[in-house]
């Protein structure tokens, strides 16, 4: 609970940049969903990573610390989920693995390497301050579980690269379609 209300913050900032998007919408007609959607993801993002790692087209990334437009975020999740889902023939005639023939291998190293970005700006923060680290967020509370010397269950890269998607998975994909629901019954 003093997590949650740690993050209350973020919640109202973004709920009121949120509310001005909309304002500036006025007299447009506009795609709610979208706008929540956004929403959602801002909150999490700053919730897991400390930091809003998209913007909301390619140009509001110039300038920013947005890794990916929220376009690209969303499609990096749906890449994500499709890739762990797929049947890859290399994994069933292995002697043609390496040839990749229907090109998930390639697929997957990209979106490794788009995680790997977001896992290593937190290790660099968490090396340059050493001993005066203090969890921030979600992934700092995760890389320190997993250098942690007293933990039964050793955390990779590769496990915290995979909850953090899942967190993303869970609130990004489930609200806004819970939520369109909620307004097609009234």
């Amino acid at each position: 609970m003093r997590r949650l209300e740690y993050f209350e913050y973020i919640r109202v900032e973004e709920i009121h940049a949120f509310v001005s998007r909309l304002y500036g919408s006025s007299g447009k007609p506009v795609v709610l969903i979208e706008h929540l959607l956004r929403v959602t993801l801002s909150i999490i993002s700053m919730m897991v990573l400390g930091d809003k790692y998209f913007g909301v087209s390619s140009d509001d990334r110039i300038g920013s610390n947005s890794v990916l437009s929220l376009p690209e975020f969303q499609e990096l999740l749906k890449e994500f989920f499709l890739l762990n889902g797929v049947v890859n023939i290399g994994d069933w005639i292995p002697w043609l693995d390496c040839l990749d023939l229907q090109g998930y291998i390639k697929r997957m190293k990209a979106v490794k390497g788009k995680l790997d970005r977001v896992l290593d700006k937190h290790k660099r923060k968490k090396k340059e301050l050493s001993e005066n680290f203090v969890p921030q967020d979600t992934v700092d509370v995760l890389l320190q579980l997993a250098d942690g010397p007293d933990v039964d269950a050793k955390l990779t890269n590769d496990n915290v690269k995979g909850l953090i998607v899942v967190i993303y998975f869970a609130h990004s994909f489930y609200f806004p379609f819970e939520t369109e629901q909620l307004f097609n019954f009234y």
